[in-house]
């Protein structure tokens, strides 16, 4: 044992330094403070280590992945139709005229499939990152795709009158 004012070593039967004159059992009493300062100060390291893996394990959060999966699926038949219809070969524009509506209503359901599920998910866990980025591709392709469908039965319709059907 080391006194804490003058840092001489100590007798375990000494009640006064012999450098300084110090108590002991001050010296002791100081000891015992530092021992209890060390433990608390591990405490605390302990518990804020168990704060910050319980703010990880809350700040995960889940991906929509399957929504975002099914929104990818849309974009791609959206954009096959698209493809087929502004060819340059006769047979895929034949094509599109005839089947391409089906590929564009099946791709224009899992759109409205995906924000549905994508709004779900944002009640229950929230959007972020990807998750919120699908959302908003979800929704401006759900306005979009409605848009088309407005457009393309205008057309069908003033041809139909144009024509005389």
């Amino acid at each position: 044992m080391y006194c804490a004012k003058c840092g001489k070593k100590l007798e375990e039967n000494q009640k006064f330094c012999s450098g300084c004159g110090q108590p002991v059992k001050e010296v002791k009493q100081a000891e015992n403070n530092r021992q209890n300062k060390s433990q608390m100060k591990k405490e605390q390291f302990e518990n804020e280590g168990n704060y910050h893996r319980k703010y990880s394990e809350n700040t995960i959060q889940k991906q929509p992945t399957k929504a975002l999966v099914i929104e990818g699926f849309g974009i791609l038949l959206l954009v096959i139709t698209r493809m087929l219809d502004q060819s340059r070969d006769y047979t895929d524009q034949l094509w599109a005229a005839k089947n391409g509506w089906v590929l564009y209503i099946i791709g224009f359901i899992l759109f409205v499939i995906a924000y549905v599920m994508l709004k779900k998910h944002k009640k229950k866990y929230g959007l972020q990152g990807i998750g919120y980025a699908g959302y908003i591709i979800s929704c401006m392709g759900v306005v979009i795709v409605v848009i088309f469908s407005v457009l393309m039965i205008l057309t069908m319709a003033f041809s139909n009158m144009i024509m005389g059907r």
